[in-house]
């Protein structure tokens, strides 16, 4: 009986031991192996969240993912611009931002990036320019 009760014990520890989950903080970001394919809807949405967080290498990385493994996704015009938006405002590679935004201009005209990614494109690397709202 007492056999029983101890194996029992321990069963029920080694339980409760393999059950427990570490909890993610805001911070932490599941990072995948280089070679582990993502869902396209995966991808973008650490890209978004790199953004976010201000992480802006891991979000132009991120894009760059989507758009070599899905080439002709729904996503490609807004990764585009959001690297043109990157290198523009947060990284200041004026001819990388420019790239971006000509191939949204070029390849994306029916895009609804493509307004924006032309107001990118002539008004870069002016430091004086700043929008007018209405």
């Amino acid at each position: 009986m007492r056999f029983k009760i101890l194996y029992s014990l321990i069963l029920i520890l080694l339980l409760l031991a393999k059950s427990e989950e570490k909890i993610i903080s805001e911070k932490e970001v599941f990072v995948p192996a280089e070679k582990e394919f993502l869902y396209e809807e995966e991808e973008y949405g650490y890209a978004q969240t790199y953004f976010k967080m201000g992480k802006f290498l891991e979000t132009i990385k991120s894009y760059e993912i989507l758009l070599e493994h899905y080439p002709f996704s729904s996503y490609k015009p807004e990764s585009y611009f959001m690297r043109g938006y990157i290198y523009s405002n947060n990284l200041g590679d004026t001819a990388k931002a420019r790239i971006n935004f000509k191939f949204v201009i070029d390849s994306c005209k029916d895009s609804e990036f493509y307004q924006s990614a032309k107001f990118e494109l002539n008004n870069l690397g002016n430091p004086d320019f700043i929008p007018e709202f209405k």
